[in-house]
């Protein structure tokens, strides 16, 4: 990568008077500005520096190395936040959140040295000391580390916290790409974007990392008491467990909504059955669930670590591991013997996961066909590298030369027009940044999209690998989307919403009779062909077969299954019957004009009242029908909920308000009408069994 040059100071910008020729002289320790502030005789170095290498990316920016030509080692780095029109207030708070927790501490060896900062119109810049060694997490590619390594870095974490504490700041996102390596033997802890005073009224509802988050952070609500630095603790537990094991917290699932559930349950990580008693008492002192029993970090360095009094070398151990034996060798070498009991350990626990994990493959294959199906489907995707459908429409090669307009709502997909104007349609073009382990689920994906056509979907018609893109062609539908109806017109009339629902039901039908499901059912992704006429779109998250839900892959959350979060609802699994959930989440997005749970805006508590299998509130006087509708397609409990094809034969055997009632079991191959009594307006009752045609009076299910 090409070295940028660091812009110099401006003198229209800065408040006070300085003097930038060949070389600027500054007589002032630090330069304050509203957009600009340099700390003492970084200052002067300033203007010297360039911007080198990236060595770190982030969802809003990187970091890069900052190069002085008279020096060849690198001393800083500038952490550079990119500011898109859309969230430039919310970054640009972050930003800020960061500089004024950083300003407001004195220096500290195990907290990262900040040295200023620079606001412009594109770019937030941040300047901090450089970490030659990188993040403990980047260290643990290589292997777990030993427990006396674990303990030394988990006792300099806790002796930061205990400053940051004492200074009234909790971090609120300790995990171990935020703790930087300074050598072998010291770490600093950086990242204060999420961080706050104890005593600032602003109670914002900011997350941290789910992996690394404490319960009382997931529980807690807009009216109830803020959290205060003891969720850090709990983190501190989360980040040491990554450093013995090498491994996230929750490593076995990657459904993040689920691990929100299971924190509001009051679980916590689950411990290695190889370590030591003593970092086995650690780990619980720190995933104590009641907060206000929670250890603080005075109180844990004073239990599990000494601290020795020659504090002055910053460069010093001042964290003492106790406990540790050695033993010497027939050579004469000293060795750890806890270290080498765990390599031993590791080794046990490396065969006996190997014959677990080869009985699992057996009985794939001898009971799960499916699964073998799934495989040959994978690798001749990655064989085949692109496919084209039909001859109607121009082929991937022909499409990817067409002229890509701006981005639509979904800042990943384009309008395709004809170049030559030979051709006056559109399509549409999804673009897909993969890495190598996503690389197959878009094969896979786009290989279930092959064989779908229906007159309620969205027409596929291929897609092309390029370098790190995955671009899918799709049919362009210029009347919008579900959402942009209400957006424009408000709440949408009940009949209407009858129509909509029984078009998405068509659609799903047929995807659930190939027992696809599409994960993703919202009014932003249901798009009108015409005004009357709906197509299904928003393809990127189907699947087939029942999942587990520890892997879930799904949409937004706010239109989620209960089961998809919660294993008490499907007994740990989830399959295509979660789609009938989402579209009475979409249905009363129709109703109210607002996404579903609209009330609720911390995520986690949404989550949370989704687990536990509670529908989202119209707010509203709903007919008789409507509410059957609901509650027919919002029942928590997936195996009593109705499938596709039994509410459409609700919706469709209507007589005035009739209905007939069809077997609440959604894997039956056959609706069975079960005895109704009917209560005409007189008073009078009759009883049918097996009747299709109802007379005018209200029908009582017996269910």
């Amino acid at each position: 990568m090409k070295d940028e040059i660091v812009k110099p100071l401006d003198v229209e910008t800065c408040s006070v008077a300085i003097s930038l020729g060949a070389t600027p002289e500054y007589n002032i320790e630090n330069i304050v500005n509203e957009n600009l502030y340099l700390k003492g005789c970084f200052s002067k170095i300033h203007p010297l520096l360039r911007k080198g290498q990236v060595i770190g990316r982030g969802a809003t920016g990187h970091v890069y190395k900052l190069i002085e030509d008279s020096k060849t080692e690198v001393e800083y780095v500038v952490k550079e936040i990119c500011l898109p029109a859309e969230d430039s207030e919310k970054l640009s708070n972050v930003f800020y959140r960061e500089v004024e927790v950083l300003r407001g501490l004195p220096d500290h060896h195990r907290i990262i040295q900040f040295f200023g900062y620079c606001v412009s119109e594109c770019y937030c810049s941040l300047y901090l000391a450089y970490m030659k060694l990188g993040s403990i997490s980047a260290a643990l590619r290589k292997g777990p580390f030993s427990e006396e390594k674990c303990f030394l870095y988990t006792g300099q974490i806790l002796e930061g916290l205990e400053f940051l504490h004492k200074n009234g700041v909790i971090h609120r996102d300790i995990k171990g790409p935020n703790v930087l390596l300074e050598d072998e033997n010291n770490i600093r802890i950086t990242d204060f974007g999420l961080a706050k005073f104890m005593d600032d009224s602003d109670n914002t509802m900011e997350l941290g990392t789910c992996r690394w988050m404490a319960p009382e952070v997931v529980n807690r609500k807009p009216d109830m008491e803020p959290y205060n630095f003891k969720a850090d603790i709990w983190s501190v537990g989360c980040t040491a467990l990554e450093m013995i094991t090498a491994k996230v917290p929750y490593h076995d699932r990657s459904n993040i909504a689920n691990i929100i559930f299971t924190l509001h349950n009051g679980e916590s990580p689950k411990l290695p059955d190889n370590i030591s008693e003593r970092m086995e008492r650690l780990l619980k002192k720190t995933f104590v669930i009641n907060h206000v029993e929670r250890f603080s970090a005075e109180k844990l360095i004073e239990e599990f670590f000494s601290i020795e009094s020659q504090t002055e070398n910053k460069h010093c151990n001042i964290i003492q591991i106790q406990e540790l034996s050695f033993y010497e060798d027939k050579e004469g070498t000293w060795h750890n013997a806890s270290y080498t009991h765990e390599r031993i350990q590791n080794m046990k626990g490396v065969k006996k996961d190997f014959c677990v994990y080869l009985l699992i493959v057996i009985f794939a294959i001898i009971f799960f066909p499916i699964s073998i199906g799934t495989l040959v489907a994978m690798w001749q995707c990655k064989m085949k590298r692109h496919y084209v459908k039909g001859k109607s429409a121009p082929s991937v090669d022909v499409l990817k030369c067409w002229i890509k307009g701006n981005p639509m709502k979904n800042k990943n997909v384009f309008v395709l027009t004809d170049p030559e104007e030979h051709d006056d349609r559109k399509f549409i073009v999804k673009e897909n940044v993969f890495t190598d382990d996503r690389k197959f689920y878009y094969y896979v994906n786009n290989e279930l999209l092959q064989g779908l056509k229906h007159e309620n979907l969205i027409s596929f018609y291929g897609y092309i690998e390029e370098s790190n893109l995955i671009l899918t062609f799709f049919d362009y539908m210029p009347a919008g989307s579900l959402q942009d109806l209400y957006n424009q017109q408000g709440k949408i009339q009940e009949s209407k919403c009858f129509n909509y629902a029984e078009q998405i039901l068509e659609g799903l039908q047929y995807l659930h009779s190939r027992r696809i499901a599409h994960m993703n059912i919202r009014c932003e992704t249901i798009v009108f062909e015409t005004e009357d006429k709906l197509r299904i779109a928003g393809l990127s998250h189907i699947i087939i077969g029942r999942q587990m839900i520890s892997s879930a892959d799904y949409g937004k959350e706010r239109w989620t299954a209960p089961e998809v979060f919660n294993e008490a609802h499907g007994h740990g699994f989830y399959d295509y019957q979660s789609d009938i959930w989402s579209l009475g989440c979409t249905v009363v997005e129709m109703l109210t004009a607002e996404c579903p749970y609209a009330y609720e805006k911390y995520l986690p508590s949404v989550i949370i009242t989704i687990g536990m299998g509670i529908p989202p509130e119209t707010g509203q006087s709903l007919s008789t029908r409507m509410k059957n509708l609901l509650q027919k397609t919002l029942c928590a409990d997936p195996f009593k909920r109705l499938g596709a094809k039994n509410i459409l034969k609700i919706l469709r055997s209507v007589e005035g308000d009739i209905y007939i009632p069809v077997d609440m079991n959604p894997s039956s191959s056959k609706a069975v009408i079960p005895k109704v009594v009917y209560i005409d307006p007189q008073g009078s009752t009759t009883t049918s069994k097996g009747s299709t045609k109802l007379k005018k009076g209200i029908g009582v299910y017996e269910m």
